[in-house]
């Protein structure tokens, strides 16, 4: 298993064989610089299980979200679907918003 989030992890997440190789490791690279910010990591350290996946399901969604800028995904006879603007489960694998836990300054 991978120690950071890999453009590998994230296209099996999305279930995809390949991609647009230079739009997905920017997602990559943006989720690796933000987790090790947000969490203290040393650039030789490995994530912790919790955000090796919170990372990967974040570039997936950042990935999915390049030709969607509005959410919009797709048109269909039930109506418009739309890209969900967060996902809770990410924000609580990384520990994000109301899963950060509390700090004493």
């Amino acid at each position: 298993m991978a120690t950071r989030v890999t453009t590998s992890e994230v296209l099996a997440h999305l279930g995809l064989k390949d991609a647009d190789t230079e739009q997905l490791e920017m997602a990559v690279a943006a989720v690796n610089e933000q987790v090790t910010q947000w969490h203290g990591y040393d650039a030789a350290d490995d994530f912790s299980k919790s955000h090796l996946l919170g990372g990967t399901m974040l570039a997936a969604h950042l990935y999915r979200r390049r030709n969607t800028p509005g959410g919009v995904e797709q048109f269909n006879e039930l109506g418009i679907a739309y890209v969900q603007r967060s996902d809770p489960h990410v924000s609580q694998l990384l520990g994000l918003g109301a899963w950060t836990p509390p700090r004493v300054g």
